[in-house]
């Protein structure tokens, strides 16, 4: 196992949370990159980091580089031996799948809003446009 696992990801909840989540509920030893300075990301650790597909969330592991949330959600529960939190049976494995394409959807539903200036005042209105698939979860 890694010394230190490092979880780079801007300094809010978003895409990163369920990846704290695991890493935590796992005991890892892991530290909490959170980019806060926009031209930390992008002007140094974006291209300085030699992450082959660069982009947030990150996870270094060691050598081994990776991006994307789904791939990071998947790739730790197998690397932290907890496996059955990706599902123990073929069906809950797919239920599992099924239920990150949903927060997937919701993310990107909320993502356009709620980096907008101001979305405070709009909250109802984005509510409205997730409250279906959160009352299904």
């Amino acid at each position: 196992m890694a010394d230190k696992f490092v979880l780079g990801y801007w300094g809010i909840a978003g895409l990163g949370q369920a990846l704290r989540y695991i890493l935590a509920y796992a005991e890892a030893d892991w530290e909490d990159k959170k980019y806060v300075d926009r031209e930390q990301w992008f002007g140094a650790d974006k291209s300085g980091l030699g992450i082959p597909l660069p982009n947030l969330p990150y996870l270094i592991d060691g050598d081994y580089k990776l991006t994307e949330t789904t791939a990071i959600i998947r790739y730790l529960p197998r690397r932290l031996e907890k496996p059955e939190l990706l599902g123990k049976t073929i069906q809950d494995q797919g239920r599992v799948d099924q239920l990150l394409g949903v927060l997937s959807d919701i993310q990107q539903t909320l993502i356009k809003d709620l980096v907008t200036e101001g979305w405070e005042a709009n909250r109802a209105e984005i509510y409205k446009k997730v409250h279906d698939k959160l009352s299904q979860l």
